[in-house]
């Protein structure tokens, strides 16, 4: 039986931010007081500051899935500390398919850290909490939130994520839910300050790991730009 979720113990271990924060009673908003906080790895002239703003633009956009795809939600989520902001954008497959994956559900997030210090540090954490004993409470927990389904019978596993970044952690899990088996697929990806979130739902043998992993890596090309773009000018 998993427990109830609890937001600070997510937000703080599993660091998938206001989106978790979000599932347990929150909803979608702009950024908290400050969270247009520019984070810059350098002060240099034509640095460009990555700020909540910015992440829209980073995360997985309509352009990086086939046609069918449709957003179902965005928006901001409340995060609470280190974090700065996080923007989620939660997509509905409809009848299209990605690859030779047929998905349930397509959410995606972008979490923006004071500093890739406390990135590589949450990021950490993730790969902690996705391991050992606790997989399975903790992708009940991460399960629950972005999708509402109680899981029943979850049987995780931590993966060797083929997304490149700074930092990378992968999972997934079979569970039973009101509607039958399904499977789930979870990446967390760092790259300096940020993190990309990608997570998807489908029937047991309806979603392959290379098919989400190359939306994940296209998404995380941005990454990289945009944290490039705050290094300071030769």
């Amino acid at each position: 039986m998993t427990r109830a979720c609890n937001p600070a113990r997510l937000l703080t271990i599993l660091a998938l931010a206001g989106a978790l924060a979000a599932g347990c009673g929150g909803g979608e908003s702009r950024p908290a007081e400050g969270a247009t906080t520019a984070v810059q790895s350098a002060t240099a002239p034509g640095a460009q500051a990555i700020t909540a703003e910015s992440l829209p633009s980073l995360g997985v956009s309509g352009d990086d899935l086939p046609a069918g795809f449709s957003v179902r939600r965005e928006g901001y989520v409340e995060a609470g500390e280190p974090i700065v902001a996080v923007y989620r954008r939660a997509f509905d497959p409809g009848k299209a398919t990605l690859g030779s994956s047929a998905l349930a559900d397509f959410v995606s997030d972008v979490v923006l850290f004071p500093s890739s210090e406390e990135a590589d540090r949450a990021l950490g954490q993730i790969l902690d909490s996705l391991t050992g004993d606790q997989v399975e409470q903790t992708f009940s927990s991460i399960l629950r939130v972005y999708t509402g389904i109680e899981a029943v019978d979850l049987n995780g596993q931590t993966l060797v994520s083929p997304v490149v970044g700074d930092g990378a952690v992968a999972a997934r899990a079979f569970f039973d839910s009101p509607v039958g088996r399904a499977e789930a697929l979870l990446f967390v990806v760092r790259v300096g300050p940020l993190h990309l979130n990608v997570f998807v739902v489908a029937e047991p043998g309806k979603v392959e790991l290379d098919d989400a992993a190359r939306v994940t890596a296209a998404a995380t090309e941005r990454l990289q730009a945009a944290v490039a773009a705050t290094e300071p000018e030769a």
